[in-house]
């Protein structure tokens, strides 16, 4: 898709070599064609954007309206012409198929979640655990229930992670009094929350070069990486990586960059 798109391009280069020097309308389509070609290129990374399928959709139909003024003006043979629209004809049906299904899976997808039952046993089931214990000096504060180690190993590790308060637990025994002071657990964010080691080669290699660079574009990833990994594979860990709020992108088509995330 990729190649055809770029040949495609060159080829409105070729023909509107033919037009008059002066000509407005043969930089109009020759930047069309840009535009074009690079929102074709960055979908890639983002298949399934309804947005991005629309945005391609509009740009080949400017450019279509644009081809059809220069043939009537018979600026060079009609031949060349309706190849050239022809074969803009064919992308823009592809991405309204590409669009269509995009929004049957938004649907599909939706009434699947609507349908799911919502599962919170844990979290209720800790929230029950949780009790109040009164102090010697009359204080009420909140106690996990991870100080009871019956709890079974799933449920004792999902407790444990809840903790994020300092804890105080008052003791009245025979007259001694037991006390046991937690520091607060600091979560760190991003990256260091799970430590580097916890994204594989790719995945770091990305990081590091964002972090080396504080951002860069989308075009320029693929071209970085495109000798070591697939552009499928670039966008799935792109993806993950935001989904992970490890990085974010800023503007759109092929202005977008990358960062990472504050």
């Amino acid at each position: 898709m990729k190649r055809k798109i770029f040949e495609l391009s060159v080829a409105v280069y070729r023909v509107t070599d033919h037009f008059p020097r002066e000509e407005a309308i043969k930089q109009q389509l020759r930047r069309a064609a840009n535009d074009i070609m690079a929102g074709v290129i960055e979908y890639d990374f983002f298949p399934g954007d309804i947005a991005r399928t629309r945005t391609i959709q509009a740009e080949i139909q400017t450019l279509r309206s644009l081809l059809g003024v220069a043939k009537l003006n018979d600026f060079v043979k009609a031949i060349n012409i309706e190849v050239l629209d022809r074969e803009y004809s064919f992308f823009y049906g592809y991405f309204e198929r590409e669009g269509e299904m995009s929004h049957k899976s938004r649907e599909n997808k939706a009434t699947v979640q609507k349908d799911m039952p919502i599962i919170s046993d844990m979290s209720h089931a800790a929230n029950e655990e949780q009790c109040v214990i009164a102090d010697t000096k009359g204080t009420v504060e909140a106690v996990s229930p991870v100080q009871d180690h019956s709890v079974p190993g799933p449920k004792k590790a999902f407790v444990e992670k809840s903790i994020t308060f300092s804890e105080r637990i008052s003791v009245n025994g025979n007259g001694n009094e037991a006390e046991h002071q937690h520091e607060r657990e600091k979560v760190p964010e991003n990256i260091q929350k799970a430590g580097i080691d916890a994204y594989n080669e790719r995945q770091r290699s990305i990081i590091n070069h964002i972090k080396a660079n504080q951002s860069v574009k989308s075009t320029d990833l693929s071209t970085i990486f495109s000798n070591r990994f697939s552009i499928k594979t670039l966008q799935r860990d792109l993806a993950f990586l935001m989904e992970r709020r490890i990085i974010h992108r800023e503007g759109d088509k092929r202005w977008a960059v990358y960062k990472l995330h504050v």
